[in-house]
């Protein structure tokens, strides 16, 4: 059997879409923390690669309709603060068209309610803003008991279909 190149390319970009989509909210490498913002006496934190190398990372880019509303779990071995959550929600849209620096895969806050982090399986192709966080934020919010830890695959995120994290933790659900 015989396969021309740009078959075997078109198989290879296949199976590293399947593999960044079945991601389950966790990292492979450990995060570091990139930067902080204080936004109305709260400190908000985000994490990425310390590399920072963005482009070996990058998940594929991949047709809009590919990602709506992929499938949601919910799981409450890493639930987060719900008064954590409500303040990470009002940052992230008070700001929702500010792009993010760094390519970071993290953002958290952490209150004397608890802790709450959106992460994301890779970096999106195209770089992405605060405010593209939130639909699936909100998806998890809604769906899962609240406080409860949970995740959207093939979520849209800058353009790319990316697993998306709330949890307590910064590198991912489990």
């Amino acid at each position: 059997m015989h396969f021309t190149k740009t078959t075997v390319l078109a198989i290879l970009s296949a199976t590293s879409t399947i593999a960044n989509q079945l991601d389950a909210g966790t990292t492979t490498t450990e995060l570091v923390e990139l930067y902080s913002e204080v936004f109305e006496n709260a400190t908000f934190t985000w994490y990425g690669l310390e590399d920072g190398d963005a482009a070996s990372n990058a998940a594929p880019a991949l047709e809009r309709r590919q990602c709506a509303n992929g499938p949601l779990e919910c799981d409450n071995s890493h639930s987060y603060g719900d008064d954590a959550y409500l303040s990470l929600q009002y940052y992230l849209s008070s700001d929702a068209g500010g792009a993010l620096q760094k390519s970071p895969r993290a953002v958290c806050r952490s209150s004397d309610g608890g802790k709450c982090c959106a992460s994301w399986g890779s970096v999106p192709q195209w770089g992405i803003t605060k405010g593209d966080l939130l639909p699936a934020m909100n998806r998890i919010y809604n769906a899962c008991y609240v406080g409860n830890s949970g995740l959207v695959r093939q979520a849209d995120l800058g353009g790319s279909c990316i697993t998306i994290c709330l949890s307590d933790r910064e590198s991912g659900c489990r």
